[in-house]
């Protein structure tokens, strides 16, 4: 996807913020917003591949772009309200307002503002199956000949 087919109402999500915005093109301004529930920033600021631009900040990078499901849709940052459009990374909804965001260059996963490293995900699985919550699969034995 691409900054020039953004659309008013779309929903973007930043690689590590928590923040969700909602694209406002002309705005009574002039300008085109990322309009979020605590503030606004220049839409001009993003290259047209979405990412930040010059500045080298990649965590404002937009790795996510999500459609209204109907116009009375547009204003709402829930994600169940949403169709999930345009991702740069892999993404699995958690929940209505949570989404967990794999990155496979930095080997992290981002889940609202929190950031964690693959190496703490597969010890909280492994605390998980010592605990008993999810069984391991069981292995499978080789046949003999």
């Amino acid at each position: 996807m691409k900054k020039s087919e953004l659309k008013t109402g779309m929903l973007v999500k930043h690689r590590y913020e928590c923040d969700l915005g909602i694209i406002m093109l002309n705005s009574e301004d002039g300008d085109d917003l990322i309009v979020y529930t605590n503030g606004q920033n220049i839409l001009s600021d993003w290259e047209e591949n979405l990412n930040m631009g010059s500045s080298g900040d990649n965590e404002w990078d937009i790795i996510e772009v999500w459609k209204a499901k109907g116009a009375h849709k547009l204003t709402s940052y829930l994600l169940k309200d949403r169709e999930l459009i345009y991702k740069n990374s892999e993404t699995v909804i958690l929940t209505d307002e949570y989404s967990a965001v794999f990155n496979k260059e930095d080997k992290t996963i981002t889940v609202g503002c929190q950031t964690i490293p693959f190496s703490k995900v597969i010890e909280v699985a492994n605390k998980i199956q010592e605990l008993a919550i999810i069984k391991k699969p069981a292995r499978k034995s080789a046949k003999k000949r």
